[in-house]
């Protein structure tokens, strides 16, 4: 059998997000990232220089579809469970 410890750590984190056991910083992203469409904007800086150097502007997220993937990848499920047991952690 040939697994990487890379793939066994991830599994790991995987099993862990299952059972709510997310690090809060992770729920925040993924939360973001459903919201928003994105972890972060564009930086005003970024725009304008990707302008100077004659490039297209980058395309933005609907978060439409990442809720879509969310929902379709079981993400969206875990999620809430994380941000359950968060709540109940801080009660």
């Amino acid at each position: 059998m040939n697994v990487s410890l890379a793939e066994i750590l991830m599994e790991i984190k995987n099993i862990s997000a299952r059972e709510g056991k997310a690090p809060s910083d992770v729920i925040e992203s993924a939360e973001s990232l459903m919201e928003d469409g994105c972890l972060s904007p564009i930086s005003s800086r970024s725009e304008k220089k990707r302008a100077e150097l004659g490039l297209p502007d980058l395309p933005k997220a609907d978060p439409k579809d990442v809720q879509k993937l969310f929902n379709a990848t079981g993400a969206a499920e875990v999620l809430e469970i994380n941000k359950t047991a968060l709540e109940e952690a801080a009660e």
